[in-house]
């Protein structure tokens, strides 16, 4: 059997009411494998995704395993891939196949370990960038340009990567796993493709996974989801000998993500006492990145950027007057967080 082209790995878990949509938008291509695991759904999802498949042609596989979390079902995926290139799909959200393999095609010309595009959300009107510098098309040397690495969203989908950086997706975590992986595998890509065509489009599903993650401050849990991988991306640097180098890039990120949290709880209609968890999390990104309020670069740099990352600029210049140092551990400031959420 000739190798695939393209793997498409879709992690799903209880997705029965809306896998459909998102399953129409990857069959019918030849040079596709669509590979579907199930993360101990309980409900029919499976039996729904056979079904389908059923009534198409092609190279698409099911398998069902115990509910282990969506970075194990993924790397599972992997596993049971047949193709030198992988690429993402939630099951909630939707591809456009003839964008990615035209980013295949140009990944292959150049040479270049991963390709990335942009991405929709809700609907085709609203561009979120996976790339936040408007690039056009043209290969990224990370190597040369050490300060574009923090330029890319720390999202797996939305990208095509080539099989042996996978092997970098190996974190334990049990939540936001790609912002521990992501930007260490781009880095040690070294060289990626970037064009301006939407390549994804995320639905804002309510109840969404990706939804809860981002925006649910409420509770000491999210914001240990939050902090712990961001320390761990800072290891990873350090501990491959790496984050000297990238250090502004990789604080930067640690920022932005907890600066996204901050925007979150300003924003939140049911959030009680938002002052004092604004200022327990200010707290928490001076354990992250001590010395945040020299980065200079992230709030030069953030200013050039497209819309949201221009109003995360915006809302950061404004907070750094607001820094308090502390003297407490991250777990203590976490657990201040969770009596000020609950009182």
């Amino acid at each position: 059997m000739e190798k695939p082209k393209l793997s498409i790995i879709i992690p799903m878990w209880n997705s029965s009411s809306f896998i459909i949509p998102c399953l129409k938008t990857v069959v019918g291509y030849d040079d596709v494998e669509v590979i579907v695991v199930d993360d101990g759904s309980k409900d029919n999802s499976v039996s729904v995704v056979k079904d389908f498949f059923k009534q198409h042609n092609g190279n698409y596989h099911v398998f069902k395993r115990p509910h282990q979390g969506i970075s194990l079902t993924r790397r599972f995926g992997i596993s049971k891939s047949h193709s030198d290139y992988i690429a993402f799909l939630d099951s909630d959200d939707r591809m456009n196949i003839p964008n990615y393999l035209y980013l295949l095609n140009q990944m292959k010309k150049h040479r270049v370990e991963v390709g990335m595009g942009r991405v929709s959300s809700g609907t085709n009107h609203f561009k979120i960038p996976s790339i936040n510098l408007k690039f056009g098309e043209q290969v990224i040397d990370i190597k040369k340009d050490k300060h574009i690495l923090s330029s890319f969203l720390t999202l797996i989908t939305a990208k095509i990567w080539k099989k042996d950086l996978l092997k970098y997706y190996d974190s334990n975590g049990s939540a936001n796993e790609d912002v521990e992986c992501v930007p260490f595998m781009l880095a040690k890509a070294n060289k990626v493709y970037a064009t301006n065509k939407v390549i994804y489009q995320r639905i804002n599903r309510k109840g969404s996974t990706s939804l809860i993650d981002i925006c649910n401050v409420s509770t000491g849990k999210s914001i240990k989801n939050t902090v712990y991988p961001l320390m761990a991306l800072k290891q990873r640097f350090s501990d491959n000998g790496l984050y000297e180098y990238y250090k502004q890039e990789v604080d930067a990120i640690c920022m932005k993500h907890l600066f996204e949290r901050l925007f979150n709880i300003r924003f939140s209609h049911n959030l009680k006492n938002k002052k004092e968890t604004e200022k327990i999390v200010i707290q928490i990104l001076t354990k992250v990145v001590p010395d945040f309020k020299e980065n200079i670069h992230f709030l030069n740099k953030f200013k050039r950027m497209e819309l949201p990352d221009y109003l995360f600029y915006r809302f950061a210049r404004k907070k750094v007057r607001l820094i308090e140092k502390t003297d407490l551990s991250i777990e203590e400031l976490i657990s201040l967080y969770e009596k000020s959420v609950s009182s």
